[in-house]
Order: structure tokens, then sequence, then C-alpha cells
């Protein structure tokens, strides 16, 4: 580990901030469809995704869609039965459906109930999957589906065996089968974290990485990785110079490394402003940059790779406008610690409530946690001129299976490689191309001919398995 800069460099276009780049409120929220929302996913359908917090029928969240011009639709309203309050980002699974989690529901954990797993169809139809107990956790994070079809999360809280460093438990990490067996994979202890905090990420080589906020060896937080067994391994302690209570999960980018933020680090005056990091998948951590007051501060996350291979990300404070301090900003930084400000939030905008995703448009959309007419959060695009792009469900597969091609405006006929090899395409939408890797085929780049124009993955390579 070295520790090389003490704040993010800024680049030199973050002098001109913002000329190059349009900020549009697609959508607003006024408490009946919704309030407050989560993160978004872009379906294979083409459309947005995503959860608020609360609003809804029942005031206990909600599902929502959200077309690529701005139409929102409510999908589902949660009603306190069997869940309430989701927080966290949907995942689609390779069935079509979306699975989420919810902060509230169930039995137990004081009669509010510990949280559910629950899966919704694209047109709204929601099942409960799990229900969390005092023995499993409690404010279950967001989902992941790993390449055995299992899905996996942590729960920020409770679980056994109870720890005397955590106040009922330092938190857990679970699966869930399809038909809803949950088994909890790991009970931390604090000495190996505590707080477990954002989505699990699978890496190519089958583990899965993430963080805990609290607990490891200097009680600031820890990277983590865990196999789809079970087995865990502590990669990372924090120690306060290098960041502290790292949040959100991590991303793994192109170059084989992981990105993410932490809370602390940096100095904002009085307190801490946050970290962008770095870290090897066998431990070696690098900070990248540190935050100030002007740059933002208190990052959200994750942070998304973009097609140009920088990262972006936003702050839910600092910034140049308003909220006695700043409303937050949109940002990019290269993977050696330039920061460009990109965007800056203001009281009628709102403040970012999560990190961005990158639709295969080429542009940005991300959430605000207040803002609009109701200040009860809006959904936004950002565009930077970065062209449409092509994505691949899942990003790794053997010869003869089936592959969703993740696109915008796609039309027949249209032709699809795999680094090169000719595929067969079995359907096409103007959203999603199916198509089955081919013999012969090799990892690489998948490239789409179509509409008189040639898209590819970009930097994302699809991995050709045994």
């Amino acid at each position: 580990m070295h520790i090389s800069l003490s704040v993010c460099l800024l680049s030199i276009a973050a002098l001109n901030v913002a000329l190059a780049q349009t900020y549009t409120t697609l959508a607003t929220f006024n408490r009946s469809n919704g309030a407050y929302p989560s993160a978004l996913l872009q379906g294979t359908d083409g459309n947005f995704y995503g959860t608020t917090f609360g609003g809804g029928a029942y005031n206990a969240g909600s599902v929502f869609k959200l077309s690529p011009s701005g139409e929102l639709t409510s999908l589902h309203s949660f009603d306190f039965r069997y869940g309430n309050g989701p927080a966290t980002p949907l995942t689609q699974a390779l069935n079509g459906n979306f699975y989420g989690t919810t902060q509230g529901g169930g039995p137990g954990c004081g009669g509010y109930g510990c949280g559910a797993v629950f899966s919704i169809t694209p047109s709204g139809v929601v099942t409960i999957v799990a229900v969390l107990s005092e023995s499993n956790g409690r404010y279950p994070n967001g989902l992941i589906q790993a390449s055995n079809g299992d899905f996996y999360g942590v729960a920020q809280a409770v679980g056994y065996p109870i720890n005397s460093s955590c106040s009922g438990g330092c938190g857990t990490i679970f699966r869930v089968t399809a038909g809803g067996t949950l088994e909890t994979m790991h009970a931390f202890d604090w000495t190996d974290g505590a707080n477990p905090s954002g989505a699990l990420v699978q890496s190519y080589y089958g583990d899965l990485y993430g963080v805990a906020s609290m607990g490891g060896t200097h009680s600031d937080g820890t990277v983590f990785k865990i196999s789809p067994g079970g087995a865990l391994t502590t990669l990372h302690s924090f120690d306060g110079p290098d960041g502290s209570s790292p949040s959100y999960g991590v991303t793994e980018a192109t170059d084989g490394k992981f990105y993410g933020v932490s809370l602390g680090g940096g100095n904002c005056s009085n307190f801490s402003c946050g970290s962008i990091f770095s870290i090897t998948p066998g431990g070696d951590l690098t900070p990248i940059c540190y935050f100030n007051s002007t740059g933002g501060f208190a990052p959200e996350g994750p942070l998304v790779e973009g097609t140009d291979g920088y990262f972006y990300g936003a702050t839910a404070g600092g910034g140049a406008s308003g909220c006695n301090g700043g409303c937050g900003t949109l940002f990019s930084v290269s993977p050696v610690g330039y920061l460009t400000t990109l965007f800056n939030f203001d009281g009628s905008t709102g403040t970012p409530a999560a990190g961005l995703i990158q639709g295969t448009d080429g542009d940005f959309y991300g959430v605000t946690s207040d803002g609009g007419p109701a200040a009860s959060g809006t959904v936004f695009r950002l565009s930077t001129g970065l062209g449409p792009f092509v994505k691949t469900l899942p990003t790794a597969g053997p010869v003869g299976a089936t592959v969703h091609i993740l696109g915008t405006n796609l039309a027949a006929p249209a032709s699809v490689t795999f680094n090169g090899t000719s595929a067969e395409v079995t359907s096409i939408s103007p959203s999603q191309i199916v198509a089955t890797v081919p013999a012969g085929a090799t990892s690489g780049l998948v490239e789409v001919t179509t509409a008189g124009r040639t898209l590819s993955t970009g930097k994302v390579i699809f991995n050709v398995l045994p």
C-alpha cells in the first residue's frame, strides 16, 4: 500500500465545470408514486427500474419503472405486511425478474421485521422469496445473482454469534436460493469487520468482494472477499490515513482492480470528506484521492466505470451551490486521481442519493433523495458526450450459452461477433439481441453491427469459459 495523494487532483477540465455536460430531470416523485428513490438499474427491455424507500399507496416504499423518455410507472407499493422500506438497487436475474431487499418486514426484530428478499416481474407481480430473522441479520443490502444461480447479500446488523463490540451483532453475509432457502454464510465479529455495506460483486475468478464500514484491525472498516461456499478473507483493514468507513461496496474494473469510496479520509475543516481507493484482488490498497469541500464530500456509491475508462460517481455534500456547504456533486475521476466536477446540485435539483449508472445510450442516470415540486426525489440524466455501446448479460459463459446483449435502438438485420467469431442471433428487439456463444470463440469484446453502425462492449471483455 502507498499513500501518494493528499487531495483529488483537479484536471484541466475541472476549471470549466460542466461546460460539456447536459443535466436533465426526467421524472419527479410526489409521494403517491413513491418518495426518496434509491439507485437505478437498466433492464433488458431498455427501461430503468428502481425502488423508493417511502411513499406509495401505503407510505412503505415502492418499485417503479422509468422509460428512457421519462415516463414513470409505479409497479408495486409495499404495505408493511411482508416488507417495507426498500433502500437498495434491484438486480435482474437470468429469468428476467428483478430481485431486491426491504429494510423491514416479517416477524421478529422488535416487531418491525428484520427485512425480506423479494422478486418482482417486469409487469409488477411481487413474490416474497425469503424473510430474515435475528439469527441471520437485519437491514439487508442489495442482492447479486452469482454464477451458480444463487443470490448473495449482506445484512448490516444483528446476526449470531453476538459480539460485545457490536450492539446486537456485527452483520452477516447470506445466500438465498431461487427456491427461497436462506442460509447465513458468514457472521462478522468486528475483528474481520462489522456493518457490511453495499452489494457484493463477483469477480471473474468466482469469489465475492465487498466492504464492511466498521471493525477490522483499526476499527475503520475492511475490504473482504468470500467464496461462494462461505470462506471469508479480510483483504485490508483501513486505518484512518488511508480512509475509513468504506461504503456501498466495490466495483470491479477492466484493469482487474476493484474501486470504491470511503466516507472518511480527507479534511473538510473539522470533519472528513471521504476518499476513493483501488484494491487488487490480493489486497494491495491504494488511496487514489481524498475529497475536499470544493470537489464535494460524503461520496455516494458505488462508482461506475464509464466506457471512456474513467470512474463516475456522486457526493451528497460539497460543491459550489447552496445547502449550507453544498448540495453535492457529480464527478468523474481517472484511475490515477484526476477529478473533474461535472455538475453542482442546488436547492432546486436536490441532493444525489446514490451512485450513477451508465445507460447503453452512453448517458449517465441517477436519483436525488429530495428535489422536485414535492421534495420527494427525482430521476435525472447526465449527458457527457459518450456514445452508445452494448453490454452482455451475463459477462461470461461457455460455448453454446445464451447471451442477452443490451443496447439502444437496435434493429434487424444485425450481426454479432465474440472476439471476431460470428455468432447465431436468435432474436432482436430495440433494446436487446439474444445470441449464442459460437464454437471457436475466445475471450474478448462482443461487437454488434446494426442499423449501419457497429457497437461494442468497449473495455469490458466477455470471458468464454471452458
